[in-house]
């Protein structure tokens, strides 16, 4: 298959909490993107099966946020329309789909861990 851009990754994660934010080595920012860039492939083929339709720009930003709860499941994961540059239903579809499939490092009890995740399309 024809790989049609590149994808870069970058990562805003932020513990949501009363209590002072502990650092785990099962829930840190970096443990996180390495579970999503373990499925960077995949992410990859949802852009390249809707890359050749006529109204998707070639490059840009799609936001996915979602939650990690206590059992390392990516709850709520949706676009985030405001922040992506892309507004396009089966690729946004496409991706929340793999987000919600990845196995993430487990949240400390009681906390979330809110990530806010920018995949950046660029040919």
């Amino acid at each position: 298959m024809k790989n049609l851009g590149r994808l870069f990754l970058i990562a805003v994660v932020s513990v949501s909490s009363c209590r002072t934010p502990q650092k785990t080595e099962e829930a840190d920012h970096e443990t996180i993107r390495l579970r999503i860039h373990d499925h960077i492939s995949e992410v990859a083929e949802c852009y390249n099966q809707t890359i050749g339709r006529p109204k998707l720009m070639k490059f840009g930003k799609v936001v996915i946020d979602f939650v990690i709860d206590d059992q390392g499941k990516a709850n709520g994961a949706h676009a985030n329309w405001p922040k992506s540059q892309f507004i396009d239903t089966p690729l946004e579809e496409c991706m929340v789909k793999v987000i919600s499939a990845v196995e993430f490092p487990k949240a400390p009890p009681s906390e979330a861990i809110e990530i806010s995740f920018p995949f950046v399309f660029n040919n």
